[in-house]
């Protein structure tokens, strides 16, 4: 089975739910193994940007300078 056809089957799969607290078990449990693949230093940043959208949704981002020196910073490493 190529790639292609798996992802089709999977899909149908998922289409075929309507409980609403299965899709919820189901996003919950791939959000949980797409956790798990990643690094140590993405799991990093994925928490970071995560803090970051929370802070523009809340209003207490940081200002543009104090970013750019951060992320300077960050490319030095």
């Amino acid at each position: 089975m190529s790639t292609l056809e798996l992802k089709a089957e999977i899909h149908k799969k998922i289409d075929a739910l309507d409980n609403v607290s299965e899709l919820i078990d189901l996003n919950l449990s791939l959000d949980w193994f797409m956790q798990e693949k990643l690094t140590d230093e993405e799991k990093t940043v994925l928490e970071r940007l995560n803090q970051a959208k929370k802070s523009a949704d809340e209003g207490t981002g940081m200002l543009h300078d104090d970013v750019m020196k951060e992320a300077k910073q960050w490319l030095k490493r």
